[in-house]
């Protein structure tokens, strides 16, 4: 296809009138001629430049990848938006474009930032198009891409380190963990009627507005009242605020929260400055139900060995029993083995 594109273009204009019949044979060759013979192509073929979408991270320039920064030192023009730190762009030489969205504050609108990118890269510039966080998530990434390249520009992406993922790490709040969460979502919630998957955990961007809507619906859903929320406000960045409560706090919170903000919802979010005893509690609440489950089976079968790699699966396993007011004891009719020395200790009252 380029191949052919290349020799028509070398016949030149007039001659392009002889093979118009030709057009109809090659799909959407009237466009790609359209976009070839523009002022653009036809004087800077030579010349042609590129489109380079680059993610900065959360805020903080330290967390912008080496990709991103090479990207933007060998920029001629940087058209960025305001979730980011805009003092260290000073430091380029490029010509800098502010091109940021806020809800209630469209400074471009989607559309004229396409035709933006198009019509520097037409000029042979090498452009950085700068997104907080990472170009394909919740980011418009993809519309450029593909407005872009429909427009035979080149188009690379550089990844950047998310919102959400960046949350996790930075507060220490893992979005998984064995035994209280083995899904995550992402999810955008900037709409009144966002959608709430059947996830562990919930990490929302752009839900400032909607926060009490949002934790009214997840307990509509079923969620616990009680499931801890995180919230973080200037995440990576100096001003970093944080806030905690529980779904059933912010459902009938009337408080206006500081933007941008990211939201976890979850169980996880008790990790957040809790000990490693707390914690262990924490996880063996959650996972009560299943040791309780197993504990009956116990009573219908006989096992010459039981082997426990941790004390406090032990302890839960015995407490579990004795809450459902039925006699421990016969967990240590059989053989019990430790993975451990604190579960060896441990073991030294229940059996041998």
């Amino acid at each position: 296809m380029s191949f052919i594109l290349k020799v028509i273009i070398g016949m030149g204009k007039p001659h392009l009138k002889r093979i118009t019949g030709f057009w109809d044979y090659i799909p959407n060759m009237k466009h790609w001629l359209k976009v070839l013979l523009s002022d653009g192509f036809r004087h800077k073929r030579n010349q042609a430049g590129k489109v380079t979408l680059v993610g900065f991270g959360p805020g903080n320039p330290d967390l912008l990848t080496l990709g991103g920064e090479r990207a933007l030192a060998q920029s001629d023009i940087i058209f960025h938006d305001d979730l980011l730190d805009i003092d260290y762009l000073k430091k380029y030489r490029a010509e800098k474009v502010y091109v940021g969205k806020r809800k209630g504050n469209h400074h471009v609108e989607q559309n004229e930032i396409n035709r933006l990118l198009l019509n520097a890269a037409k000029a042979g510039k090498k452009v950085v198009r700068l997104k907080g966080g990472d170009p394909m998530i919740f980011a418009h990434g993809g519309e450029e891409v593909e407005y872009l390249e429909h427009n035979l520009i080149p188009v690379e992406v550089i990844p950047g380190v998310s919102a959400g993922v960046a949350v996790s790490s930075l507060l220490k709040v893992p979005l998984t963990h064995r035994g209280i969460s083995s899904s995550v979502a992402f999810i955008s919630g900037h709409s009144k009627n966002v959608c709430l998957p059947d996830a562990d955990t919930l990490v929302v961007y752009m839900g400032g507005s909607n926060i009490r809507a949002i934790a009214r619906k997840a307990i509509a859903q079923g969620r616990n009242q009680d499931t801890p929320v995180m919230l973080v406000q200037n995440l990576s960045l100096p001003g970093q605020q944080e806030f905690f409560f529980t779904l059933g706090e912010l459902a009938l919170n009337e408080q206006n929260f500081p933007t941008p903000i990211i939201i976890v919802i979850g169980e996880v979010v008790s990790f957040r400055n809790r000990t490693v005893t707390a914690l262990s509690k924490n996880i063996l609440r959650v996972s009560r139900s299943a040791i309780t489950h197993f504990s009956d089976h116990l009573k219908e079968k006989s096992f010459e060995r039981q082997i426990f790699t941790h004390q406090h699966i032990m302890n839960s396993l015995v407490e579990a029993e004795e809450l459902s007011g039925r006699d421990s004891r016969p967990l240590v009719t059989s053989k019990l083995t430790a993975a451990g020395k604190k579960t060896k200790e441990a073991l030294k009252e229940y059996g041998s």
